[in-house]
Formats: C-alpha cells, sequence, structure tokens
C-alpha cells in the first residue's frame, strides 16, 4: 500500500514539471531577445561590411559540418519555436472547439436526430486533431526538450508500414476506450461509477501524454499499454490533475476548453517524467484497456479480416 501511494504522488509530482518546462522554454526566449534588444548592432562601415562578407563566403563551404554539430546542441531559437508550437496547439484546439460548438451544432435542429447524434459525438473531430497535432506539431517542443533525455530502446526496429498500423490500431483502442468510459459512468452505482470513471480518464490522459515519447522512440501500442496497466498507480497520479481540471465544471465545452489549454503542457511533463520500474507482484494490474482491446480486435477480424492476417496488424495486437 505504502509503494502504491508512492508511486501516486511520484506520477501526481511528475506531471506538474511541464509547468517549469514551459517556464524554462519561456526564460530562454525572452533572455534571447532581451539581449538583443540591449546590444543592438552598430552600423557597419564599408571595410566591415566588406569583412562580414568574407566570412560568410568562407562559412558556406563548411555549412554541412556546422549544421551537423549544431543540431546535437539546443539553441535560443529551439525554445522560442517550442513555446510558439505550444501556443498555436492550444489555439487551434481552441479553435476546433469553438467552430463545433458555437457554428456547426447551431445550424442543425436541436430536436433532430442528426443534431443529437452531433451533439453525442461531437468530441471526434477534437479527438482526430489532437492526435495528428500530437505527430506533427509537437516535433518543435520535443526537439527542444529530449535533447536532454536518453532515448527509450526498442525492442526492435519498427518499419512505417508498422507505425501505420500501430496508428490506426491505437486511434481504434483509444477512441473504444473513451466510450467505454462513458458507459462505465452510466453504471447505476453512485459512487463506485463515478471512481473508477475518473481512474478511467486518469489512465487515458496518461496515454495521450506519453504517447508521444513512447512512439518516438519505437514503442508500440501493446508495449504502451503494459506500461500504464502495469504501472497504473503512478500513471493515475499522472492524469489525477487533468481529470480532476476536465471535472470540475459538468459542461462538456468549458471540459473540452481546460483540456485544450492544459494538456500541451502534460506532454511537456511526459517529456521529462521518469516513470518508476516496475516491481514483479508489488500490486496487481489494472486492465481496464482490455475490453476496448477485445472490441477492437472483433472489429478488425469481422470488417478487416483480411488486414488482420497480415503480420503487421499481428505484430501490432500481439501479447495484449
Amino acid at each position: 500500500m505504502a509503494l502504491l501511494a508512492r508511486h501516486f504522488v511520484a506520477g501526481l509530482f511528475d506531471s506538474v514539471s511541464g509547468f517549469q518546462n514551459l517556464l524554462t522554454l519561456r526564460r530562454q526566449s525572452g533572455d534571447g531577445q532581451r539581449t538583443n534588444d540591449a546590444f543592438p548592432e552598430p552600423p557597419l562601415s564599408v571595410l566591415a561590411t566588406r569583412r562580414l562578407l568574407n566570412r560568410s563566403l568562407q562559412a558556406r563551404s563548411s555549412y554541412s559540418s556546422s549544421l551537423s554539430s549544431s543540431t546535437l546542441t539546443p539553441t535560443r531559437s529551439s525554445a522560442v519555436s517550442a513555446s510558439a508550437r505550444l501556443v498555436q496547439c492550444v489555439l487551434l484546439n481552441l479553435s476546433c472547439i469553438f467552430v463545433l460548438h458555437w457554428v456547426m451544432l447551431p445550424l442543425l435542429d436541436s430536436s433532430s436526430a442528426v443534431a443529437r447524434l452531433c451533439n453525442t459525438f461531437w468530441k471526434v473531430p477534437p479527438f482526430i486533431i489532437f492526435r495528428v497535432v500530437n505527430a506533427l506539431w509537437f516535433q518543435d517542443i520535443a526537439n527542444a526538450v529530449l535533447r536532454h533525455r536518453p532515448p527509450i530502446a526498442a525492442s526492435y526496429s519498427v518499419s512505417f508500414s508498422e507505425k501505420i498500423a500501430d496508428f490506426v490500431t491505437s486511434l481504434m483502442v483509444e477512441f473504444t476506450f473513451l466510450l467505454q468510459t462513458y458507459l462505465v459512468a452510466l453504471l447505476p452505482l453512485p459512487g463506485l461509477s463515478a471512481a473508477l470513471t475518473f481512474v478511467h480518464m486518469c489512465l487515458l490522459y496518461s496515454l495521450y501524454a506519453f504517447e508521444y515519447l513512447w512512439v518516438s522512440n519505437g514503442v508500440l501500442l501493446n508495449a504502451r499499454l503494459v506500461f500504464i496497466q502495469n504501472s497504473w498507480p503512478y500513471y493515475v497520479g499522472f492524469g489525477f490533475l487533468l481529470s480532476l481540471l476536465t471535472s470540475l465544471s459538468s459542461s462538456v465545452f468549458n471540459s473540452s476548453c481546460v483540456f485544450s489549454i492544459f494538456f500541451p503542457v502534460f506532454i511537456l511533463s511526459s517529456l521529462q517524467a521518469r516513470p518508476p520500474a516496475t516491481i514483479a507482484n508489488a500490486y496487481m494490474p489494472l486492465n481496464l484497456f482490455a475490453p476496448s482491446v477485445v472490441l477492437c480486435k472483433l472489429f478488425l477480424h469481422i470488417f478487416l479480416l483480411k488486414w488482420r492476417r497480415s503480420a503487421i496488424f499481428q505484430r501490432t495486437f500481439r501479447h495484449l
């Protein structure tokens, strides 16, 4: 019990490290801006201009070597780029939510079946956008942080086709797990259903946050779910604050706005987090993802039987 509580607290503390990383990135970009403002460049004479031109011509010859060395050194431009990407991610997510809530849904008749269906599944487009942004825009953020962290060794090299299959299956499993969370909330057990729903959301938010780091290091879906379910106290603690913030309001619109604002910061936290090593028989694994995995396997077996039998999907779903 003490180990469980210690891992939970460790995940809780690691989840707030992203705020410190965000302040560090802002401080680096701010220092660079203040340095440029405090020391303006003096006007160049004709002789100085010629010398500068000669140095630039000499620098072009050694550009390739300097480029390879500069990519290994953190620069202020990377901090500025990471901060800009954070702002862009938040603005994109909020814009998508505002468009869906204030433009698309009001155009539909609230009494129609289409409106009720859109009101039920309106989180699907933001869900897909979050994943696409996670794969594209967070590259700049990760490059500014992952330089100081050694990569996680994958068990084998992952081909491009396996990455595509892993991306598709992870989308299916995560969306099915989100529907599973909604079904758990409908159970006629007020206290137990609320607690289980909260734990579901904690694990799901932790999976969202850590997924970029794991995917970047070639960790496939089966291993990611094993990490989450075997070390569930840590990941429940990591996703606790984000789940608490999104559950403070009963409005889905307000909760989605809160998620859009704070989720990029939790990705920064995951890039610097240090999950504890799994201790055998310390506590039982919490296999909450098992029903969603079974449903996804059944879907692939029925509708995508040809793909399901391929080596790519068999390797993706192995050991789940």
